[in-house]
């Protein structure tokens, strides 16, 4: 009985030294984590941006920051594994030679001499897991794009090719996650074979040598084995995780050691001279900076709030009007990069930080290309000569309309600066203008567009005469060239950019006549800011975002399930792996506990020597019985890694499937880091964590009811307190489920927005350090982690709270089966009693970390609920269209008509486009108008169905067949797009260009030729096949455009819709492409959105989308007629 008592003493003194110990580790992992996020988020601040699109992009920051780290933390709490597995081999071999003598020296030195073997096993493993990790990063990087430029793909109809590349990508990745398992698997395999080997070694030396087998002798070896086979178990795996450990240090070491950047520019190869810049500066990109927050705390971005000031920036950049009209006005939050937004209004909100920030130099790079006149003529009116009086403004634009406000006008052309002269006639001659006439056919358009709006005529007259009324002095510098009236400058380079420099001096006057401006009702002035591209209706935008009316939040909240992980889940996962697998997965862990099972039993005749035969005759069959059991777990390990890379591969492409083919909706009300998050984060989990985790819980339970089968089978007894023991077992798991699985889904749901903030920081890089952000960017990344790390500790204290009860209820366990055994000693044979100790110590083991492996199991299994969450979203339907409705080179004409279309961009919300009704003729040109919020852009979305059918009514007919009948697939690849916001994927020109592969080499490069674009990429050695971005071919926003519209002419759609295809584009090359589209394009139809007259001067009509949603055609003709 003291022995009982003392085992009951020795497991619980086991239990709290270990889980103090992993509580320690567990903590430590913790720290590991929040310190490398930190350091790679601190790096990804201070970068060198020359280097910064060579060495990270998306893809590879979410693996970094999610999976790198994730192998870091992981082998911090598991590493000691490996290590001090050492003294345990020794420990346990020392009593195996004690207790067998002689006999356990060929066991311990079998064992001894196999451990190598587990260590080169793993770095196979790590060499695996590197190739894997570079598809892996290819992927998730290929994912981000596309989310990023979901509309593009939309809008072309481009799906499938890119899900196809996408799957090959997938496909050589898994093929290495695949041998990974295999790897690991196999090494698990090496120590189920190691331990009985060496059993039969030390058991067949000792029946030569001593003629028989001792009871106590072989089973107190036995359960020496147990503890050594324990210690195998975990010794590679610490193994495993130090080697992909070191993988995922090397990776993090090489984006750790990217040079910085420095603030006196020495970075860049500076040849001669020196560039000193005053600190701090504010600056405004060409493609806005917008990140997932509200209005004003994306103006503000870390100032302090001033509200007199704050307004007066808010009027200045014509925000009030578009503030006004959000339900929870500048509190409303703005989706991830802006999607509930207009361009206009981006630009717009980028230029009020600028203005609202502290700095004294003010940045601005082509803000104004997404807004219209007069909405120019009023930022360079209250903004330029306004709000920014005093301060150093530098400005490149390719609007000369804003050189009035320019005290010096520079020109860069092929890497050269040259100043202009101020002379209104000659910087005409160089923007290729003729006379004012644009701007008075811009003023004449407005002004019909005012009196169909019932807009008030006065404040339009009121702003051009205060523009008019005020001047500033001028300093200028003045060459002369007898081309250009005597004046020392050269024709623009079809991609110049002018270079302005604005030294604001404030004089009384001025001050007065800005500050009586903020006293005019911000209601007179709200026409500014219309004729942008993009809408923003009253409850709902361009993409079709909608805000919500309470509290003004436009992203939808990240949706968590609550409750158990449903059968649904459990029976997806299968499916997903097919059920036949699983069946065999199963079969196969069965027969290799049976195997281990009859090993056993088949000691215990040995030592009885039941059949009285000779050594050999035991020998051989423990030995057939040990291939066998070997056999079944090879087979096993390859089946099941078979089994679940084929669950993680189908729940993977129907993800993907389901996320974008899902309505655009879905991206608007759903940031990009929390979809990229289940791309990655959750698929890595169900690709390597879930498998292992599966596998420990399945041996384990497949165990616990062999040990159970055999002990009750030989001790009846046992039956009376399994009932109680298993009960006490499962209340502990359940209770522990019912919070751990939470605490799990907040782990997933709060690290959302962690991988959302790394993406908006990569794509803010200029912004954040012009506005010397990087502090505030730390800060917050330091709160997102502490709430993410919240959850998780709490998981680790609960998974303590689980292991330690577990450990008590198994040290009773043993007791009372030794107090059994002590008690029925004369009815039970020596040999049955050590198979009963072994099974019972055995059991005890297999049955805590068994449930403490379904836990973590389900825990894993709420990333499959996750991830089958998107595979059920409703997708846009039809993808294709019925046979014999549409010809295969049809729309032949091109003829469109709306006929009594009223559309809303959710059934819930009031429509944007009211009964609209008009024709446009086959090969016709169309100029379409409209003020912001009117629904210029809610057509072309209609037209190309990216808004659900539901909710709109009426008809879209193409050559007379109702667009609703059509395939989404072959309506979008049917029709062409130029769209405003050009994207470019970082793929091969040839494949941004033609992702179908229908056109051959000659026809991409006179496509390239017609734009002008093809001298850019022509010293490259194959110029279809070089790279666009990253270490590729970098574009402006300009040139993508021209890509865009080489789209265009390689697709010779009958149906082409310019979105503002040319805002970025120098007067001189516009005039240029308009020539060569109408010219190529001369058989299309022909939807043209745009700001400037000069851009749609060639439409035949000229159609005005009015505020309410409703379309009338105006006659301007001769307001359009060019001088």
């Amino acid at each position: 009985m003291f022995l009982v008592i003392t085992i009951f003493i020795a497991v619980t003194m086991q239990s709290i030294a270990q889980n103090n110990l992993f509580s320690l580790s567990q903590r430590l992992s913790m720290k590991v984590r929040t310190i490398i996020s930190m350091a790679v988020h601190d790096k990804l601040l201070s970068m060198n941006l020359a280097l910064s699109n060579k060495v990270i992009n998306e893809g590879k920051l979410l693996n970094l920051i999610s999976n790198d780290t994730q192998k870091l933390v992981d082998a911090v709490g598991n590493f000691h594994f490996a290590w001090f597995s050492i003294f345990e081999i020794l420990v346990v071999s020392a009593f195996i030679i004690m207790e067998a003598r002689a006999s356990g020296v060929p066991g311990v030195v079998f064992v001894l001499l196999c451990q190598p073997i587990p260590i080169v096993m793993s770095s196979g493993v790590r060499k695996f897991r590197m190739e894997a990790i570079q598809y892996t990063d290819e992927r998730v990087r290929m994912l981000g794009d596309l989310i990023a430029g979901i509309k593009t793909i939309k809008f072309n109809g481009w799906t499938d090719p890119f899900l196809q590349m996408i799957g090959r990508i997938r496909d050589n990745e898994l093929y290495w996650i695949r041998r990974s398992l295999c790897m690991k698997f196999l090494i698990l395999v090496l120590k189920d074979g190691i331990v009985p080997i060496a059993s039969m070694l030390i058991f067949c030396t000792s029946a030569k040598i001593h003629g028989h087998l001792s009871a106590s002798m072989s089973f107190s070896v036995l359960a020496l084995l147990g503890i050594l086979s324990r210690v195998l178990n975990f010794a590679p795996t610490g193994i495993q995780y130090a080697g992909e450990a070191l993988a995922a240090a090397e990776r993090l070491q090489c984006f750790l050691r990217v040079s910085n950047y420095c603030e006196d520019f020495t970075n860049d190869k500076c040849l001669e001279g020196a560039c000193m810049v005053e600190r701090p500066v504010a600056y405004a990109p060409q493609q806005p900076w917008i990140f997932n927050d509200t209005i004003r705390n994306n103006i503000l971005f870390g100032s302090k709030y001033d509200p007199p000031y704050y307004e007066k920036v808010k009027t200045a950049c014509c925000l009030d009007y578009d503030i006004e009209h959000f339900s929870a006005s500048d509190d409303t939050e703005i989706g991830d990069r802006g999607v509930n937004l207009s361009g206009g209004q981006k630009a717009r909100i980028s230029l009020a930080r600028a203005c609202f920030s502290s700095a004294q130099l003010i940045l601005l790079d082509d803000p104004f290309a997404a807004l219209d006149p007069k909405t120019v003529s009023h930022l360079s009116q209250y903004m330029l000569r306004g709000i920014l009086q005093g301060r150093t403004v530098v400005l490149t634009t390719q609007n000369y309309r804003v050189l009035d406000c320019c005290d010096k006008v520079f020109m860069m052309d092929g890497g050269t600066l040259q100043q202009l002269p101020r002379n209104n006639q000659v910087l005409k001659l160089f923007w290729n203008v003729k006379s004012d006439n644009d701007k008075e056919e811009d003023r004449e358009i407005i002004d019909f567009a005012l009196k169909h709006e019932n807009f008030p005529n006065q404040s339009l007259t009121t702003v051009v005469d205060s523009q008019i009324s005020i001047s500033l002095p001028l300093t200028l510098s003045i060459n002369e060239h007898k081309d250009a009236q005597n004046l020392n400058i050269s024709v623009p380079h079809e991609n110049s950019k002018i270079l302005d420099s604005s030294v604001w001096k404030e004089d009384d006057t001025q001050k007065n006549d800005f500050d009586s401006f903020f006293n005019v009702n911000s209601q007179d002035l709200s026409y500014i800011g219309g004729f942008e591209n993009s809408e923003m209706p009253t409850h709902s935008n361009i993409s079709g975002q909608c805000v919500n009316e309470d509290n003004g939040i436009s992203t939808t909240k990240e949706d968590r399930i609550e409750g158990l992980v449903a059968w649904k889940t459990l029976k997806r996962y299968f499916k997903a792996g097919r059920y036949s697998n699983f069946l065999l997965v199963f079969g196969t862990f069965i027969c290799t506990q049976a195997a281990r099972v009859i090993l056993t039993y088949w000691l215990a005749v040995w030592v009885d020597n039941v059949f009285h035969f000779q050594l050999g005759f035991y020998a051989g069959i423990y030995a057939c019985i040990i291939a066998g059991a070997t056999l079944f777990s090879a087979s096993r390990a390859y089946v099941y890694s078979y089994t679940t890379c084929v669950a993680a591969n189908t729940l993977h492409r129907e993800m993907t499937n389901g996320i974008f083919y899902s309505p655009l909706l879905f991206f608007q009300q759903n940031f990009s880091g929390r979809v990229l998050n289940r791309l990655s984060k959750d698929q890595a989990s169900i690709d390597e964590l879930l498998p292992i985790t599966a596998q420990n819980m399945l041996e384990n339970i497949v165990g616990c009811m062999g040990s159970i089968f055999m002990i009750t089978a030989l001790v009846p007894w046992f039956l009376l307190t399994l009932p109680p023991f298993i009960s006490v077992l499962f209340f502990f798991q359940r209770r522990y489920t019912a919070v751990s699985r939470e605490l799990k889904r907040l782990d997933g749901i709060s690290r959302s927005p962690i991988s959302a903030h790394f993406l908006e920081a990569l794509q803010g890089l200029t912004s954040i350090r012009a506005y010397k952000m990087e502090e505030n960017m730390n800060k917050r990344l330091a709160n997102l982690l502490d709430r993410n790390n919240s959850a998780v500790i709490l998981f680790q204290h609960v998974s303590r709270w689980l292991s330690f009860r577990l450990d008590l209820a198994a040290a009773f366990c043993v007791t009372v089966t030794a107090f059994l055994v002590v008690m029925l000693h004369d009815h039970i044979a020596p040999g049955i009693a050590g198979v009963i100790l072994v099974q019972s110590l055995q059991l005890t083991g297999l049955l805590q970390y068994g449930v403490r492996m379904a836990a973590d199991t389900e825990n894993h299994f709420t990333s499959v609920e996750r991830i089958c969450a998107y595979t059920d979203l409703q997708g846009e339907r039809p993808l294709r269209t019925a046979i014999s409705l549409i010809s295969d080179n049809w729309p032949t004409e091109g003829r469109i008509s709306f006929i009594n279309l009223t559309m809303a961009y959710r059934e819930d919300l009031p429509p944007v486009l009211n009964e609209v009704s008009f024709e446009v003729r086959p090969k016709e040109k169309i100029g379409l108008m409209g003020r912001t919020g009117s629904g210029k852009s809610s057509l072309v979305l209609a037209l190309f169905r990216l808004v659900d059918n539901r909710a709109c009514n009426g008809s879209i007919l193409i050559d007379g067949i109702d667009i609703k009948d059509v395939g989404i697939n072959d309506l979008r690849q049917r029709l062409s797009i130029v769209p405003q916001d050009p994207i470019l994927f970082n793929q091969t020109i040839r494949m941004n260009l033609d992702p179908f592969e229908r056109h051959t080499d000659t026809e991409l490069v006179e496509a390239l030729k017609a734009v002008q674009l093809f001298n850019k990429i022509r010293k490259w050695d194959k110029p279809l096949d070089a790279v666009a971005g990253g270490d590729g071919i970098e574009f402006s926003v300009g040139e993508r455009q021209l890509l865009c519209l080489a789209r265009a002419i390689l697709r010779r759609s009958k149906i082409l819709v310019m979105d503002e295809a040319t805002s970025a584009i120098d007067v001189q090359t516009e005039d240029s492409i308009q020539n060569v589209l109408f010219s190529e394009l001369k058989e299309c139809t022909v939807l043209s959105i745009a700001h400037r007259s000069r851009t749609v001067r060639h439409c035949d009509r000229f159609l005005l989308v009015t505020h309410k949603g409703r379309v009338i055609e105006i006659d301007i003709t001769n307001a359009l007629q060019m001088s």
